[in-house]
């Protein structure tokens, strides 16, 4: 997102809340950050569990050319 648009972070914020709404069961959203949170359920433990929701969350992210920064 570029720096210095006085929208940018609301608009940025609507797009995020959005792509991620179909996963809110365990995604929230808080503008640049995605928090991903599981608990062992249908006998996944939670490692497991943590990890398809990751790797759904991150294949959303690819789809629509989202981009993680490692150094955050």
């Amino acid at each position: 997102m570029p720096q210095g648009l006085s929208n940018a972070p609301a608009t940025f914020n609507r797009l995020v809340t959005q792509l991620f709404r179909p996963m809110r069961q365990f995604v929230q959203t808080y503008f640049g950050d995605i928090f991903v949170h599981s608990r062992a359920s249908e006998g996944k433990t939670a490692v497991e569990a943590h990890l398809g929701h990751l790797r759904e969350v991150l294949l959303c992210m690819r789809e629509n050319r989202l981009y993680a920064n490692i150094n955050k």
